[in-house]
């Protein structure tokens, strides 16, 4: 809840250098090699690699590895070169040469010269410090937004966040650079298309990354996640028009990048009904009420479902997201309280609830046209049917909507697959199916709960129990009258 140039596998976490890769081990990375590699650049790489395995045999520094964040470890890597230059089997050998020119020149009265060989090796270093930089830069061009995936999965957060932004750091450089050399050539406008989407993608991929912490985050922070998300899509969508702008004569293109820019306006939705579903919050962290969270939500899921009128599988993600929206209102105006700014009355509440199962059951025929009833999507819509009614029925105290939601419930169990995804959702059902088992055996858990049915009954027979209560009345009177 984006196209991609062919970049490095997306699984693949990025290396920084031929030291370090992002999860902190020591390993060499033989991937980015170049076509075009000098006799000095080989001669720098083998230098380099020998400097490597020298460090790793040292336990000080590879205790220093261990201990240190991958980011902080390209700077020291240099230091330890700059510690282990004088083992280099090369400068030895010029050592061993500079010694006996040393010998020569005391015997003769004369200044040692290794000044020379000073600022030589001072010029390798930086050669190599140079060479290290440039193999950062070229991976940071290169990084595939989808890498954001495989850190959320290994839950490191933070470092994929700062990946991806010095990716777009780079990114946007690397436009400046350009620029200055091909501003009145035909080629600028291709290259500034696809940079400029590359930006776009790179901004939204930390908005998911966003979005799928606060759906885990067990620490009371998933609201002001949501929000960050929010914030990160919405600077992504603002990228997406620069695009659009740039592609407008291509009537082919400007419609791809209109559907790439949807993607990004519905996760901009699904933030905002996930951050306005804890009513208001910190204001101090965010500068929206829920009452504006929604509004703004609503207006923009209504744009992505304009866009994506005639895309059967498309569109009913984005009404799949409108039935969201009705369900999250009708969640926060039941439970957030004095909290929430978006206060309703219970017909409204009602209503929202209706509206959010009409969404559902939309998207649903949506789903099953396009992929069959068996499809996961096409089973997560009848879950989602059965949590409204199950809401429904608790809010409501309605025992009528509890059954509703247990046969929708029952109809999702016998759709599942046997693969790992199938396994967890049908657990999850069996959960929510037991739940309301119990409140059924329990008359509701809370007594007061019945259902529409019932209350006709009871006041059937309230009516009966009247008019009972009338003819005896009569009849007592008829005879105390005729005894008098």
């Amino acid at each position: 809840m984006g196209c991609r140039e062919s970049k490095p596998n997306a699984d693949e976490a990025p290396k920084w250098s031929k030291f370090q890769d992002a999860t902190g081990e020591c390993v060499i990375n033989q991937g980015m090699s170049s076509n075009a590699m000098t006799l000095d650049d080989t001669l720098l790489v083998a230098e380099e690699e020998e400097a490597h395995l020298h460090a790793w045999k040292d336990p000080k520094t590879r205790n220093r590895v261990e201990t240190q964040m991958p980011e902080e470890y390209a700077d020291t890597t240099y230091e330890r070169i700059l510690e282990n230059l004088e083992n280099y089997a090369a400068l030895k050998k010029q050592k061993a040469a500079n010694d006996s020119r040393s010998a020569v020149s005391a015997e003769h009265g004369k200044p040692e010269g290794n000044r020379e060989d000073e600022t030589s090796a001072s010029s390798r270093l930086k050669k190599l410090e140079l060479a290290q930089a440039q193999k950062k830069k070229q991976e940071l061009l290169e990084l595939e937004p989808g890498v954001w995936k495989r850190y959320a999965l290994e839950s490191r957060y933070q470092q994929g966040e700062d990946l991806l932004l010095q990716a777009q750091g780079e990114e946007s450089a690397e436009r400046g650079r350009y620029g200055l050399f091909l501003f009145n050539d035909r080629g600028f406008d291709v290259f500034l298309t696809r940079s400029t989407k590359r930006l776009a993608e790179l901004k939204h991929a930390v908005a998911l990354l966003y979005d799928y912490r606060s759906n885990l985050d067990v620490t009371g922070q998933q609201q002001f996640l949501s929000y960050v998300s929010y914030k990160h899509a919405k600077e992504a969508l603002g990228v997406w028009k620069e695009v659009e702008d740039l592609v407008k004569e291509d009537q082919n293109m400007a419609r791809m990048v209109q559907i790439l820019k949807s993607e990004t306006m519905l996760l901009m939705g699904k933030s905002l009904c996930n951050f306005a579903l804890d009513g208001d919050g910190d204001k101090s962290r965010h500068d929206l009420s829920a009452k504006e969270a929604f509004h703004k939500a609503k207006e923009i899921l209504e744009e992505v479902e304009t866009i994506r009128r005639g895309q059967d599988a498309a569109l009913a993600e984005t009404v799949m997201a409108l039935g969201y929206l009705s369900y999250c209102q009708a969640g926060a105006a039941s439970n957030a309280g004095p909290r929430c700014s978006l206060h309703l009355s219970e017909k409204e509440i009602e209503c929202l609830y209706n509206s959010a199962l009409h969404y559902y059951k939309e998207a649903l025929e949506l789903y099953v046209k396009c992929y069959g009833k068996d499809h996961n999507d096409s089973i997560r819509m009848i879950c989602n049917i059965a949590l409204v009614h199950k809401a429904k029925g608790l809010v409501f105290k309605r025992l009528d909507e509890l059954e509703k939601a247990e046969i929708c419930y029952k109809e999702a169990l016998s759709c599942q697959g046997s693969d790992t995804d199938s396994h967890l959702r049908a657990k999850k059902i069996k959960m929510d199916l037991a739940e309301i088992e119990v409140l059924k055996e329990n008359n509701m858990v809370m007594p007061e709960i019945v259902s529409q049915e019932d209350e006709a009954s009871q006041k059937r027979r309230e009516e009966e129990a009247s008019a009972l209560m009338e003819e005896f009345l009569v009849s007592i009177i008829s005879i105390l009258t005729g005894q008098h």
